[in-house]
């Protein structure tokens, strides 16, 4: 299936011992914006069975425009759960926009 899906990937490297707060803090996080961000269709947190300081967590939108707003420094909301987990990182997220240029999903 051709999609039209935008995707935000946030790679994060995270303090030894920190995978299952950080990861809860961004599911806790996504469940309470699902709805109310306009172009917002879902998230994936992918945790790295080979290395525990790596998480990628990947949001994806209707729009570059939908997202671009939601990532942009006026968000209040996503500004605060980045000073939040901020003390968990290793160092700085690498953040890196994708096209969806096919997505197959069995049932």
């Amino acid at each position: 299936m051709t999609s039209s899906i935008i995707v935000k990937l946030n790679r994060v490297r995270l303090k030894d011992g920190m995978r299952e707060r950080a990861s809860r803090k961004f599911k806790e996080f996504f469940a309470t914006i699902q709805g109310k961000e306009k172009g917002f269709k879902g998230f994936i947190i992918l945790e790295n069975e080979e290395d525990s300081h790596e998480t990628l967590v990947l949001t994806l939108w209707e729009s570059k425009g939908d997202m671009d707003n939601y990532y942009s420094n006026t968000n209040k909301s996503l500004s605060s759960l980045v000073e939040e987990v901020k003390p968990m990182f290793e160092k700085k997220p690498e953040r890196i926009t994708y096209n969806v240029a096919s997505l197959n999903l069995l049932k």
